[in-house]
C-alpha cells in the first residue's frame, strides 16, 4: 500500500569507506545523524547507490575523511530504510 511507504531526506556525518564506480555503490560509515529517527544507524556501515555520476565524482579521493552526506531514506512500513546518496561535501 502506498500509505506504508515513507521517504525522507536526511543528512549524516561520516566517512566513505569505499566506492565502486562501475556499480555506483558506496560504503559509508555513519558517525552522526541530524534526525533522531535514524539514530539507531550511527556507527553502521551502509552500502548504498549514489544517485548520479557528478555526485559520485571524487568519492575515492576523500576516503576516510569526514563528510556531510545527504541521503534519501525510503522505508516501507516498519522495515529497515534503504538509502541513496544524493549529495555530499567535506565537513567544515
Amino acid at each position: 500500500n502506498q500509505d506504508n511507504v515513507r521517504e525522507d531526506e536526511v543528512e549524516f556525518s561520516g566517512r566513505f569507506q569505499g566506492f565502486l564506480p562501475k556499480s555506483r555503490r558506496a560504503e559509508f560509515l555513519i558517525e552522526s545523524v541530524d534526525d533522531d529517527s535514524f539514530s539507531e544507524h550511527v556507527k553502521e556501515v551502509i552500502n548504498c547507490p549514489v544517485v548520479s555520476s557528478p555526485v559520485a565524482a571524487g568519492i575515492n579521493s576523500v576516503l576516510d575523511q569526514t563528510v556531510r552526506a545527504s541521503l534519501r531514506a525510503r522505508r516501507v512500513g516498519t522495515a529497515r530504510p534503504r538509502f541513496v546518496i544524493t549529495d555530499w561535501r567535506l565537513a567544515d
